[in-house]
């Protein structure tokens, strides 16, 4: 299999924007559609995260539309990020793909900060108690057409990115 740093970068055209994209692993199968942050573009992606997910889903990332190689304007809303993603994948619902635990945001600040080593405080805005107070993704569409099940629990996955971002 071709790892990430090596896929060559093509060029899809949809709606009059030429979009830049890398695809990698197996062709046949729902892509697994990698969202960069606002005006993040295609060497934004950790190789070893992408490979990794690539060994058993067909992968593809792309820059957005006027970030990196692609033409046309930066989407201003995540809505229109997905609508370009939307446009090179030949389905119309969301995978979500994670562990499918549901997990409260107090725990996982609490849980990332311990396995960072952060020593500082965590402030709470307790004016604003109308966030999200806990996250459960629903992962049936991952499992059922993908055959995608986690294979490392939350917290040694969080422990793994800590561990892989302090070696790079």
């Amino acid at each position: 299999m071709t790892s990430y740093k090596d896929a060559p970068t093509r060029i899809a055209s949809a709606g009059g924007v030429d979009f830049a994209y890398r695809e990698l692993g197996p062709k046949a199968g729902i892509p697994v559609i990698f969202l960069v942050h606002l005006a993040g573009n295609l060497d934004n992606w950790d190789p070893r995260v992408v490979d990794g997910i690539a060994a058993k889903h067909r992968v593809i990332t792309f820059d957005n539309r006027g970030v990196g190689a692609s033409t046309g304007k930066t989407p201003e809303t995540i809505k229109a990020m997905a609508k370009d993603a939307a446009e090179r994948y030949d389905s119309a619902d969301p995978v979500n793909i994670g562990t499918g635990e549901e997990v409260r945001i107090r725990d996982l600040a609490e849980l990332i900060a311990r396995l960072s080593g952060f020593s500082g405080e965590t402030e709470w805005d307790s004016s604003r108690p109308d966030g999200q107070p806990r996250r459960c993704l629903d992962v049936t569409r991952a499992r059922e057409r993908m055959g995608f099940e986690a294979e490392v629990p939350l917290e040694e996955g969080l422990r793994r990115a800590i561990q892989s971002f302090r070696e790079s």
